[in-house]
């Protein structure tokens, strides 16, 4: 930030403006972190601008740009880091400090009415603050509400949906099987919450990189 003299954080997103959509989707992602930027365990955000650009190629599509506090470290390379130092993941106070900043951030996402479903928790979207406090980041995967999957309709944009928008190593089994169940709501975050302590703890997967829920 050149009037701080602040570094901070870059994130650009480009959206194809010939869909119906674009505008919207484009300025989702933005305003959802401005909502949430004052918890204390969320990255914050400082500004965002949304325009349309012309592509190299003449390719028109709508541009977010957003500016965020600028991290020090993502969960995913501490954790890389400290498993090459001979350990099998963090110590035990480190991964339940980092578990709780994690929880805290997830919790108050669901206590959103209605909730906020992040749906993308990992360690890469959970990063280290100058300050020394994890931040969740990355609301790219929001959504707002349960998804409903009563219907054939339903299940099928929710397919669509997750296989867009999640990891498959942190998806919960009603995201795998859509057929077996009613809704996807926040025990979806919390089954991902899981999946990162035993990351944490053991530094690797509990299920696998690719391993689908039976």
């Amino acid at each position: 930030d050149v009037s701080s003299g602040t570094a901070v954080a870059l994130k650009q997103c480009l959206f194809p403006a010939d869909a119906s959509d674009a505008d919207a989707d484009a300025r989702r992602e933005a305003d959802l972190h401005m909502r949430l930027s004052d918890h204390p365990n969320v990255v914050t955000l400082f500004g965002r601008d949304v325009a349309p650009v012309v592509l190299p190629g003449g390719t028109p599509a709508v541009q977010v740009l957003l500016m965020m506090e600028l991290c020090v470290e993502s969960l995913v390379t501490h954790v890389q880091n400290t498993a090459k130092g001979g350990g099998e993941g963090l110590p035990e106070t480190e991964a339940l400090a980092v578990f709780a900043a994690a929880s805290r951030a997830v919790g108050y996402l669901h206590a959103q009415s209605p909730p906020l479903l992040h749906r993308d928790v990992k360690p890469e979207n959970v990063l280290l603050s100058n300050d020394g406090a994890w931040k969740l980041c990355d609301f790219g995967s929001v959504s707002v509400g349960e998804m409903c999957l009563a219907t054939p309709r339903d299940r099928a944009v929710a397919e669509s949906d997750v296989r867009k928008n999640t990891t498959p190593a942190y998806r919960a089994p009603e995201m795998w099987d859509v057929h077996r169940w009613r809704t996807v709501g926040p025990p979806a975050d919390v089954f991902a919450l899981g999946c990162l302590l035993y990351q944490l703890c053991f530094a690797r997967l509990p299920f696998g990189v690719e391993s689908k829920m039976p």
